[in-house]
């Protein structure tokens, strides 16, 4: 029998695949398209300029997607030595933090068209994805029942775009926080980077643990405010 726990479950784990599956394949695009014009071949001459979802696809963070509702695809090979001119410092930022950039783009747009459609009582619904883990279908149809089922599940799946982004542009900030950190090292041959066995298993990991809450909550504070001044600016709400 399928009660209000096993349907928010299924309507979860549905949407999320969804989400995953074209997520992972704009950010997979756009970062290897910005690098590519920045100077950066690797991840184009990778075979990563597709829209092939297949391609972008991780093993591991998908199946912890399904386990854990929490999932990744795969990383974009990038290589800042093929970056050259005066503004290369700048072009190694810039192509390092353009996925979580992209991600939070993502959350923001899906969050714009949510409002657009359903007022800003929808950023409760938000919340309470956050909160639950689950898409709160019961919270929705209590609070919208003049929509119709479609609506409602197109809005469920805009609500995991939101949740599911956060969560990549969390993880992103951190990896990639870090690969700028050891192309740093490199550069200037830091000792610590005779640890970088040690470090590449460690600190990532550390730095999920403390403070991934806390990205993931600016974040989403990040996108509450775009959303909410744009919809404003356009007179979406």
């Amino acid at each position: 029998m399928l009660n209000l726990g096993n349907a928010e479950w299924l309507a979860t784990l549905i949407s999320l695949v969804f989400v995953y599956f074209i997520s992972v394949t704009i950010n997979g695009n756009i970062q290897t398209w910005l690098a590519m014009k920045m100077g950066d071949d690797t991840a184009y001459d990778a075979g990563f300029l597709t829209i092939n979802p297949f391609v972008h696809f991780h093993p591991l963070g998908f199946i912890l997607l399904i386990l854990s509702r929490y999932g990744w695809g795969r990383l974009i090979p990038l290589n800042p030595l093929n970056l050259t001119g005066r503004f290369r410092f700048l072009k190694s930022i810039f192509m390092f933090a353009i996925e979580p950039i992209v991600c939070v783009f993502l959350a923001m747009t899906a969050l714009i068209v949510l409002v657009s459609f359903f007022g800003t009582s929808s950023f409760y619904i938000i919340t309470q994805m956050f909160r639950s883990e689950a898409v709160p279908i019961y919270a929705f149809t209590i609070m919208f029942p003049q929509y119709s089922s479609f609506a409602i599940g197109m809005a469920l799946i805009l609500v995991s775009f939101v949740f599911f982004n956060i969560f990549l542009g969390t993880l992103s900030l951190i990896i990639n926080g870090f690969r700028f950190a050891l192309m740093i090292g490199i550069e200037k041959g830091y000792s610590y980077m005779a640890y970088i066995d040690y470090l590449v298993l460690i600190v990532p990991i550390a730095f999920t643990f403390l403070f991934s809450d806390i990205i993931r909550l600016l974040l989403l504070k990040i996108t509450f405010m775009s959303a909410q001044s744009f919809a404003n600016l356009f007179g979406l709400v």
